[in-house]
């Protein structure tokens, strides 16, 4: 967004916005052929999810059959990465939020530590 005020958007903001939507829409109603994959669809999804909510990268966690969850697709390998952290540890926000169905939201690193000890995330990877 353009404003300098939080949650005021100028009507270019919005007319942007609405414009990436359609786009995003169209690129993904393109891949819904007979014989599309639906991993390619997925991936798809969260590069879509990236541009439209401006975030540096998104990752995909279905629950499935058994109850378990599964990662489907990242936008990039380090988010790949963390994904599967939480999956092993089975802590982090996207396993809160699956858990109580809510948004999980971590203001910062400390606060992270805090809340997921064993979540060995961004936090506490090393190279």
């Amino acid at each position: 967004m353009t404003n300098d005020t939080p949650n005021e958007a100028t009507h270019a903001d919005l007319v942007g916005k609405y414009a990436l939507l359609a786009q995003q829409y169209v690129t993904l109603a393109d891949t819904l052929v007979d014989d599309f994959d639906v991993v390619d669809v997925l991936h798809q999804l969260v590069r879509s999810c990236v541009d439209l909510l401006e975030v540096t990268s998104a990752g995909l966690l279905l629950v499935d059959r058994q109850g378990a969850l599964q990662l489907v697709a990242s936008s990039n390998e380090a988010t790949r990465v963390v994904e599967v952290y939480q999956l092993q540890t089975r802590e982090g926000p996207c396993v809160d939020a699956v858990r109580t169905s809510l948004t999980t939201v971590a203001e910062d690193l400390d606060q992270m530590r805090i809340r997921w000890p064993r979540f060995p995330g961004p936090q506490n990877r090393s190279a």
